[in-house]
């Protein structure tokens, strides 16, 4: 089991070895560690009301640790008898990584475990979740109040009513994991004589490209600060691989199908400085690999340009837009370019040209003629009506 793994590498690995060479870094003063695990909580059906104490001060600047060259567990992450240099991020990449990892190559898919522990200092309590993603989508999800494995999708409770033992042993592997997590985050508490809230947290992925390689890396952070992270071993590399194959095949309705993205273009005209900003949406495409770009004359273009994440949507679909500012002129040198699973042929998307106001202008000339003839018709009238009138008037006074 890809947790229970986990759980052995993890206790090998004492936490003398991650305590040398150190060097400090620095994020933002405004950067909040912890603020992308409120929307995970949610998404999890929990209160985040209850982990206030998870988002730190804006005015307390946030660390994290760049580790050195590992020294311990050398059977684990050795690569032809050589050490690797380790890796770090900061703790709010977790999540991040976890939730909008972007791939890169076409007909990818990936696994990833989020595990977390949170403690109140106000009640003495830990709460530990793990939440499992394939594809960027949560499919079941583990808290330590029903100490349970519970599917979020409904391809995962076919899989627990087919192999119901495979389920409890998952459930078991979970527990377990809950309970070291726990001693482990109160044995970092008691090292760095924590006082106020605090939060142990991680992260296993792997990927499964569709040219058949594999790749995946693990990473655990304490309180904002990186801990570790380094490359999949083979040994772990293989379940997490198991785990998604197995995953792929009780899902393949779902994460299988592919959905054809819909591209739209708008535009807009700056006011001040006369350029252009033209934005391309994709919309409603599956699965989440999509490769979006702007082109100018058939190369790739950075400059002025902005893009969001791709996000799903409620159907399980996704959608993204990416926008470029430009000079009118040069128009015509502009493509927005799309590749993805369910086009046959990239697209080349040309930019959204003004509509001409020759239409308007021959309009408005026409209107005003007409308006202009109903004058001069009603004018006549009105005089003829007029010199009839007195016509009749002075015949009868004869």
């Amino acid at each position: 089991m890809l947790l229970n793994v986990l759980i052995l590498v993890k206790l090998s690995l004492p936490f003398s070895s991650f305590s040398q060479k150190f060097s400090p870094l620095r994020l933002p003063s405004n950067q909040r560690c912890h603020g992308n695990v409120f929307s995970l909580l949610v998404e999890l059906g929990q209160s985040p009301a209850r982990f206030g104490l998870l988002c730190y001060r804006s005015s307390r600047s946030a660390s994290f640790f760049r580790l050195g060259l590992f020294r311990r567990a050398q059977l684990q992450v050795e690569v032809s008898g050589q050490r690797m240099a380790l890796r770090s991020a900061p703790l709010w990449l977790l999540v991040l990584v976890a939730r909008q990892h972007v791939c890169l190559g076409f007909s990818s898919h990936s696994f990833k475990i989020v595990y977390f522990t949170i403690f109140e200092p106000s009640q003495r309590l830990s709460h530990f979740f793990i939440v499992g993603y394939v594809d960027g989508q949560i499919f079941a999800h583990y808290d330590s109040n029903s100490r349970k494995i519970q599917p979020r999708v409904s391809w995962m409770e076919k899989s627990g009513k087919d192999i119901p033992q495979y389920w409890q042993a998952l459930t078991d592997v979970a527990r377990n994991f809950n309970d070291r997590h726990r001693d482990h985050l109160e044995f970092m508490r008691i090292y760095h004589n924590q006082r106020q809230d605090d939060m142990l947290q991680g992260i296993a992925s792997c990927e499964l490209q569709g040219n058949g390689s594999e790749s995946g890396f693990y990473m655990e952070a304490y309180n904002g600060k990186a801990r570790f992270s380094f490359p999949m071993v083979e040994v772990i590399m293989e379940n997490c691989i198991e785990l998604l194959k197995k995953c792929l095949s009780y899902g393949n309705e779902t994460l299988l199908t592919i959905e054809t993205p819909v591209v739209t273009m708008t535009r807009r005209t700056e006011a001040e400085d006369g350029l252009e900003m033209h934005v391309c949406r994709v919309h409603g495409f599956y699965p989440r690999e999509i490769d979006a770009s702007w082109r100018r004359d058939g190369e790739v273009w950075m400059q002025d340009t902005l893009h969001g994440s791709v996000a799903p949507n409620a159907d399980g679909t996704y959608h993204y837009w990416l926008g470029i500012q430009i000079d009118p002129k040069e128009r015509d040198r502009y493509r927005c370019h799309v590749e993805h699973d369910g086009l046959q042929e990239p697209l080349a998307l040309v930019l959204k040209v003004p509509e001409s106001n020759l239409g308007l202008i021959i309009g408005c000339v026409v209107a005003a003629l007409v308006l202009a003839c109903v004058i001069v018709g009603s004018l006549i009238f009105l005089r003829s009506h007029s010199s009839g009138q007195g016509i009749v008037q002075g015949a009868a006074s004869i």
